[in-house]
């Protein structure tokens, strides 16, 4: 009788012990399939690790600089100030065009540098591509060649430096702006006053 007895503790425990198990693997599957998909969804939201290959993961995004800062409107127009002069040097038609082009790049070129020493010395994230605002103005035009290449670039340089020449005529004056920053401003509106004078007289002569 005790044997009996005994061997139905065991049976019992057995049972119970392999429901345990049981319910112990169902859950160890439950949340590797949660891991799982919380992997596949961070994977494509760029959450977490990865290349910089990776969706969401690119080293450079819009959303890392303030856009409304001096350093990085300046920044973003230089670059794309160089890039329009390579392609007026490249599509245009007009000789005054591409010397202006010429211009452009040289000009622009020592200012993105002058630029970028002040802010690495700051810890300014400036942008090493142009934003999508100067982006779009690039890939436009690069669809362009010729005579009408010549016209909407000169009229487009004679709009941005404009545009250029307020906002540097801006922070040159702000007494709350950065001394170091202040001083680009000030030191750059000049050379900017003349690309613009520059632009409108080129900008006539292919009308």
């Amino acid at each position: 009788m005790l044997n009996i007895l005994m061997a139905g503790f065991l049976l019992g425990g057995y049972g119970c012990n392999t429901k345990t198990t049981d319910t112990q693997e169902k859950n160890t599957e439950i949340k590797d399939t949660d891991n799982q998909a919380a992997a596949e969804t961070n994977a494509k939201s760029g959450i977490g690790g990865g290349s910089d290959n990776d969706s969401g993961t690119t080293a450079t995004t819009v959303q890392q600089y303030d856009t409304t800062s001096f350093a990085v409107k300046a920044a973003s127009g230089g670059l794309m100030e160089v890039a329009l002069g390579n392609l007026a040097q490249q599509k245009g038609a007009n000789a005054d065009v591409k010397k202006f082009g010429q211009r452009m790049v040289t000009d622009h070129s020592k200012a993105n540098t002058e630029l970028k020493t002040i802010a690495t010395a700051k810890n300014i994230m400036l942008p090493t591509a142009p934003l999508p605002k100067h982006q779009k103005h690039i890939e436009h035009l690069g669809s362009l060649s010729g005579a009408e290449f010549d016209k909407q670039y000169m009229t487009m340089m004679v709009e941005d430096h404009q545009e250029d020449v307020s906002l540097f005529q801006t922070t040159a004056n702000d007494n709350s702006q950065d001394a170091e920053l202040k001083g680009f401003a000030q030191k750059t509106l000049p050379v900017l006053k003349t690309h613009l004078q520059m632009a409108q007289q080129t900008q006539a002569k292919v009308k």
